[in-house]
């Protein structure tokens, strides 16, 4: 049985450029941050340059196509405390 995608359920180009830049401008513009360390105000005032962007990420995830440079990555392992 095929994998099915959460993305599947919607119509064929419901992720649009358009649809990227509204959602960005909705951000509440917080100066706080996620996870990812990118603050929301600026998420919000760069929507219009980034909504290009993301809208291509968003469609390659839609795809389940990742290039496989994201797939690599690079480990350093850390000593912190203790013994060796």
């Amino acid at each position: 049985m095929a994998k099915e995608s959460f993305f599947q359920s919607h119509e064929e180009d419901w992720l649009t450029k358009e649809l990227v830049e509204k959602t960005l401008k909705e951000l509440k513009p917080k100066r706080c941050f996620g996870f990812d360390r990118v603050l929301l105000v600026f998420l919000k005032g760069s929507a219009s340059e980034l909504s290009e962007v993301v809208t291509k990420l968003f469609k390659i995830i839609e795809e389940e196509k990742t290039p496989e440079q994201w797939k690599v990555a690079r480990i350093l392992p850390l000593f912190k405390k203790g013994d060796k």
